[in-house]
């Protein structure tokens, strides 16, 4: 297996511009690392106790073995290049002493994270699926740092390589003991929960592609299975119909990127681990409540209700209102008493025609019966035989309560 430098050693080794006019064959400085393993920043630093020691124990050890470095510049590369890396150690990097400088990943350096991808996952990212270089170059600094750092980014940073809105932001670096630095800093506000879900995703996938090189700490698969509990986060809709508001969402995502740099920054967890764990963060996402409609009890309660709301009304899951139920109880005691009046005028009624027939049977006619309604002729006191042909009306079965 050949020897490879560390990340952001090679990013160093870019950006001083050692040999770089040089072919590959000829560039004695990255023989000499690669022959005598100095491969990361730590161990370069090592080889010279300071700043004045570096002519001695680092260029002119090469220039034994290798011959004479050429010309005066690179010599003075070789003292820079160890500078760097000394501030890099110093603040506990080991990565690219270039902070927030606008700049991209260094060309070789990108080159090769995107033929490992491509050899891994064989295709490569569109331009809307993936950060700007800006973004993608510090998370990178990141990703390749020593231990790992997760970069918190505010939605507004977080442009997409696809973005034709231009809305650059200069900014100037200040630092104790070094010369004021310029930074540019891509903007673009987020007007939309779509927009958001987006380059949330386009996020992810440039974590994934910065650590390529290394999926035990982040890779694709985690990404999918990321953006598969946010979508359905996203698509979620709560009482009427409704979701909560672009602002709760923001919320959400910027405590969940909080709890990502505590875990993965602070107590050194991978990402994947962090990620897939998402019963610590999901409750981020979850706390939203839909607002009760605001009624006047000045005024009267009993108001029209507008088409739309009756046309996403859920029977199964509505609250009704005190003075609804009120009035609902009100109709039921009425009800209830209607039907035991109907019960009760009914039973008088089968009474009274009870009684009047009783009272005729008793009747002494003698002869011929009086009463039209019979037919036949008396038979004595108390003797008549009345037709009762015409009471064709029966007394009601008894019902219960209910059934009124």
């Amino acid at each position: 297996m050949s020897k490879k430098f560390d990340p952001g050693f090679l990013a160093l080794l870019e950006e001083t511009k050692i040999e770089c006019d040089k072919p590959e064959t000829e560039r004695k400085f990255r023989k000499w690392l690669l022959s005598e393993d100095i491969l990361d920043i730590e161990t370069y630093v090592s080889q010279a106790a300071s700043e004045d020691k570096v002519e001695e124990k680092i260029t002119e050890v090469i220039e034994t073995k290798l011959g004479p470095i050429t010309p005066q510049g690179a010599r003075g590369k070789i003292v820079t290049l160890w500078r760097s890396a000394r501030a890099a150690v110093d603040r506990g990097e080991q990565v690219s002493a270039v902070l927030e400088d606008g700049k991209p990943i260094p060309a070789t350096q990108f080159t090769s994270l995107k033929e490992t991808w491509k050899s891994r996952h064989h295709f490569l990212f569109t331009a809307y699926r993936i950060l700007a270089p800006a973004a993608m170059s510090r998370m990178w600094k990141h990703a390749t740092a020593k231990p790992k750092q997760f970069l918190l980014l505010f939605p507004e940073e977080m442009k997409l390589k696809s973005s034709i809105v231009k809305s650059d932001v200069g900014t100037i670096q200040l630092k104790p003991g070094e010369t004021p630095k310029n930074a540019v800093q891509d903007l673009e506000a987020v007007s939309g929960i779509a927009m958001l879900r987006d380059r949330i995703e386009a996020q992810f996938n440039t974590w994934a592609f910065v650590s390529v090189q290394e999926p035990k700490w982040f890779s694709l698969q985690d990404v999918l299975q990321f953006m598969d509990i946010l979508n359905e986060l996203f698509r979620r809709r709560y009482r009427g119909g409704t979701r909560p508001p672009l602002d709760f969402f923001l919320k959400a995502y910027l405590r969940t990127m909080g709890h990502f740099v505590d875990q993965v920054s602070t107590h050194d967890r991978l990402l994947k681990d962090v990620v897939k764990s998402h019963s610590e963060w999901i409750h981020f996402w979850t706390g939203w409540e839909p607002a009760q409609p605001n009624i006047d009890k000045s005024k009267n309660s009993m108001r029209a209700i507008p088409d739309d709301d009756i046309s996403e009304f859920d029977a199964d899951h509505a609250v009704l209102g005190p003075q609804i139920k009120h009035t609902m109880s009100q109709y039921h005691s009425m009800a209830k008493s209607l039907a035991n009046q109907l019960k009760q005028s009914q039973h008088n009624l089968w009474n009274a025609r009870s009684v009047q027939q009783s009272d005729k049977g008793k009747g002494k006619a003698k002869g011929k019966v009086t009463n039209k309604f019979q037919k036949g002729k008396g038979k004595g006191k108390g003797k008549g035989k009345p037709n009762l042909k015409w009471n064709s009306w029966t007394k009601p079965k008894p019902r219960t309560e209910g059934q009124w």
